[in-house]
């Protein structure tokens, strides 16, 4: 089974996935001519630029930023600090620098960055921060309060422009100029050409360009899926539905693509959520909410069916490891409770549950935003009529998915309390069993529902979407 895109730490899987290609397209890298000594000159070259007085040794600021500040980001040997030197720029170095003080270590460090992410003689850590830490580079800093930072206006093109070079840069280069454009889209862009026209165009071309291929490999698809997740993010965050609605119409692509991964057509979903219907209808264009509301409808049923596969297939082959065969003809099936599961099918029924959980969650979100019941303004059903059908339909279907978290946080209520293993006595037990006494993991969860009473469930709530869509 593939795994979801969202269980991994960002820029630790960025390194780990994307500098492989690069390590292993290039000849070692020597890094840039580095001066350690000019580290004891840091107080006195700082100085000088807080008085907003380089000009006074202006040869020995150029030498210092050049053979030593940037310079050591680049070495080999210096991997493992990249993060702390970027975090010093940024969290040190910055603090407190304002007007043209702020504006020369602005642009010293957008041009030496920009230098050191271009260069194929640096590490791909050093490369990779480098681009990364462009889009972190602000004109000013957040203010005590709730206003955000202004990030630096000049970084947005370098980033668009180094993402658009697919075949030119390495993945990971295009990847930390995504996070970038992401925190712009976060912050607020507000040329409306880029917002709304440029950056969705070059986003949505992106997504279909890693589209799955009869040609290509599973390991090489899911690295390609893992970064139009992220690219997906970035469209939720830039909000724009496209010139004509082509956001809309790629996210809808996705949905109803077999082709696609599960997690990646409900995160589309989800992604619905995001976009600014209500500006889009202002500025004339024309988006079918029946069609999107018809479509998330028709998602849920395929997932459900989908994780009733699952569920079930998993079940079997837990069964099978622990040497239970079918059930005899006429027999109920009986599943142990979840306390009394080997560690094991403990852990498959945590991954069951939390996955059901993400992707009927991002199906939800699509459908009215972060809240199940009461008045919204965010997803496809507020742009419907009350009384619309489709509307009445996607109102039973978020029912119906609240129904199915809280069994899953409760458990079915006809079920008696489990019985604990250390309540029954060993003649109940019988023979103690290795995989059956093995105990839990620290601090795993404690869940009141078995594989069985799951795929019970999901049976149940197939059949309730079969019974709504057919209205």
């Amino acid at each position: 089974m593939r795994r979801s895109y969202r269980c991994f730490p960002l820029l630790l899987v960025s390194l780990l996935l994307f500098t492989a290609e690069a390590v292993a397209a290039q000849a070692v890298p020597t890094g840039w001519e580095t001066d350690t000594d000019l580290a004891a000159k840091k107080a006195e070259y700082f100085a000088l630029v807080k008085a907003n007085n380089v000009g006074s040794d202006q040869q020995g600021v150029d030498q210092f930023f050049d053979k030593y500040y940037f310079a050591r980001w680049t070495l080999p040997t210096g991997t493992g600090s990249v993060r702390g030197y970027a975090q010093e720029l940024l969290a040190q170095d910055f603090k407190d620098l304002t007007g043209p003080a702020r504006e020369y270590l602005l642009n010293k460090s957008l041009d030496s960055l920009r230098k050191m992410a271009a260069d194929p003689n640096v590490t791909s850590t050093g490369r990779f921060n480098a681009i990364y830490t462009i889009g972190l580079l602000n004109q000013r800093d957040a203010p005590s309060g709730s206003a955000p930072p202004v990030p630096h206006p000049q970084a947005l093109p370098y980033l668009i422009d180094e993402f658009g070079k697919k075949d030119e840069n390495p993945d990971y280069i295009r990847l930390g100029a995504l996070l970038g454009i992401q925190r712009f889209a976060v912050l607020g862009i507000a040329d409306v050409e880029t917002r709304d026209v440029t950056l969705p165009a070059l986003l949505v071309r992106a997504i279909q360009e890693g589209k799955p291929a009869q040609n290509r490999g599973a390991d090489e698809q899911e690295l390609l899926d893992w970064f139009r997740h992220r690219v997906l993010e970035v469209l939720g965050a830039l909000k724009a539905t496209g010139q004509r609605g082509e956001v809309v119409d790629l996210l809808l692509e996705i949905i109803e693509s077999s082709q696609e991964t599960p997690d990646l057509r409900c995160f589309a979903a989800k992604t619905l959520a995001d976009l600014n219907f209500q500006a889009a209808n202002t500025a004339g264009i024309q988006i079918n909410y029946q069609r999107l509301g018809t479509v998330l409808l028709s998602l849920g049923k395929t997932i459900s069916d989908i994780e009733l596969r699952r569920v079930d297939d998993t079940r079997n082959k837990e069964r099978a490891k622990s040497g239970i065969g079918p059930p005899l003809p006429g027999m109920p099936e009986i599943d142990p409770d979840f306390v009394n599961l080997p560690p094991e099918t403990q852990q498959e029924v945590t991954n069951a549950v939390q996955r059901i959980r993400t992707e009927f969650f991002d199906i939800m979100q699509g459908v009215r935003g972060v809240r199940p019941t009461g008045a919204t303004t965010v997803g496809v059903l507020p742009m419907l009529a009350s009384d619309d059908p489709v509307a009445e339909k996607l109102n039973k279907m978020t029912r119906a998915i609240s129904q199915l978290f809280d069994f899953l946080d409760k458990g079915s209520p006809d079920r008696p309390p489990p019985v604990t293993q250390q309540l029954l006595s060993s003649d109940m037990l019988g023979p103690a069993s290795p995989r059956a006494t093995a105990p839990p993991k620290p601090n795993a969860p404690v869940l009141k529902v078995n594989l069985l009473q799951i795929r019970d469930k999901l049976q149940e709530f197939s059949t309730t979407l079969d019974e709504i869509i057919a209205g």
